[in-house]
């Protein structure tokens, strides 16, 4: 479980959380919703423990167990996609498949050996969700995950979230309501206001 009581953080003399409390079961869908500037990268930063809460609290769960997909992409500009994939795992064969498949299915079969440099916005969206998802942790936040994607892959992408987060808490920023549509049946949105 994720919780958050009175979860306040500011940036100068702009309050982007104001005691702001929330609750997120284990193995819940969580659909964060707001506008733009709401705070809804803030709070999964503050999830994750790279940002601090000026005051309130964050507790009932581990930070080394979430997964995290940033909304920008955070490749290692000197690690192929097919390095980058597995640079958050122990190497072995399974990983090897594994990283080799997601890539598969994302239609970056044939790029493993491309630089970010060599990527397009959207390949490089593609290999970061690859990363998020086989650093295999309980908890996954993805934020914006298809921001860059067509509609042919983002359908694909939201059907590999979908299979490979049934047992794990989600967290999802997205501005579309047709995207986590895609990915879940059963979610709940939580709105900052």
């Amino acid at each position: 479980m994720i919780i958050g009581e009175n979860v306040t953080k500011k940036y100068e003399k702009n309050t982007v959380l104001n005691n702001f409390s929330f609750s997120i079961a284990d193995r819940e869908k969580v659909v964060l919703s707001g506008k733009s500037g709401i705070g809804k990268t803030t709070l999964i930063r503050l999830i994750c423990g790279l940002e601090r809460a000026d005051s309130g609290r964050l507790y009932g769960y581990d930070k080394r167990e979430i997964a995290y997909m940033f909304q920008e992409h955070r490749l290692l500009p000197f690690a192929t996609a097919y390095e980058n994939v597995t640079a958050v795992t122990d190497a072995n064969k399974d990983a090897d498949a594994r990283a080799r498949d997601l890539l598969e299915e994302l239609e970056l079969g044939n790029d493993l050996d491309k630089m970010p440099d060599e990527m397009s916005g959207g390949m490089k969206q593609r290999v970061s969700l690859a990363r998020a998802l086989i650093y295999d942790k309980p908890v996954l936040i993805l934020d914006e995950p298809f921001a860059a994607l067509d509609e042919a892959v983002k359908r694909k992408a939201a059907q590999m979230i979908s299979r490979e987060s049934v047992d794990k808490t989600v967290i999802l920023v997205s501005h579309n309501a047709d995207d986590y549509k895609l990915i879940f049946d059963d979610y709940r949105v939580l709105t900052l206001n």
